[in-house]
């Protein structure tokens, strides 16, 4: 989750397969990494920074659960802190699919 909250796109990528399953919300599930690079610079490009507070994390197997309280910073400088969990399933050492189950609609309210 560092490489997330530096918004780094590369790095963050680094960490998944090339044909990474991808889901945000309720929108499509995408696969391979550069439909996730579209989708999340849609999203970060209206951030100023973001950062993830673990509140649980659960795994078993090749399959890890994490809850977390994300304060995005708008470009505006308005903060706001939402819910979310996350499922991430692995392949080897790489993750292979992503969940993110939250709202994000407050962000943009």
């Amino acid at each position: 989750y560092a490489a997330v909250d530096s918004m780094n796109m590369e790095r963050y990528l680094a960490y998944h397969t090339d044909d990474v399953r991808f889901r945000f919300g309720s929108t499509p599930t995408t696969t391979g990494k550069e439909p996730v690079k579209e989708g999340l610079n849609h999203l970060w490009g209206a951030l100023e920074s973001m950062h993830h507070e673990m509140t649980g994390v659960w795994q078993v197997d090749n399959v890890a659960i994490v809850e977390a309280d994300i304060t995005y910073t708008r470009k505006d400088g308005k903060a706001v802190v939402l819910p979310c969990v996350t499922v991430l399933r692995t392949e080897g050492e790489l993750i292979n699919d992503v969940r993110i189950n939250m709202d994000l609609s407050p962000l943009f309210a």
